[in-house]
């Protein structure tokens, strides 16, 4: 019950809900609970979410963007910007607040999906291990 929690916490916490996973994170962590399996629980949550996220994205529509200010010289810079750094900003899907929007850019943009979730993933774990590290040693 207490990972399942960590996982609805990983998950939504990576959406554009603001929700922070790290109390639940290192609650579980200082509980009797495998470190593995918390970081790997957290980590697949929050990938998820972050899937979520990509998806919500790719059904935007560019007169979304109008409504918001956005010309389409400024859409035409980003878009080269995700498209070329695309797969490596996902990288930092981890970070709070900045990481839910690249995502839904990425999404936005229909970057490569297979590279984009990798990095995402990879992201994503390294953040759950550097702060299991942190919190245990």
């Amino acid at each position: 019950m207490i990972l399942l929690s960590l996982f609805i916490a990983s998950f939504l916490s990576a959406t554009i809900i603001p929700i922070a996973s790290e109390i639940a994170f290192v609650a579980c962590l200082k509980g009797e609970i495998n470190p593995t399996s918390v970081i790997l629980v957290a980590t697949f949550g929050n990938f998820l979410g972050s899937l979520t996220t990509y998806f919500i994205g790719s059904l935007g529509k560019e007169k979304w963007l109008v409504r918001f200010g956005w010309t389409v010289v400024k859409k035409d810079k980003f878009k080269l910007v995700f498209n070329r750094y695309g797969i490596y900003l996902a990288f930092l899907a981890w970070l709070p607040f900045v990481g839910d929007v690249i995502v839904l850019f990425l999404g936005y943009f229909k970057t490569a999906k297979v590279k984009t979730f990798a990095f995402i993933f990879v992201g994503k774990l390294a953040r759950y291990g550097v702060l299991a590290w942190l919190v245990l040693y």
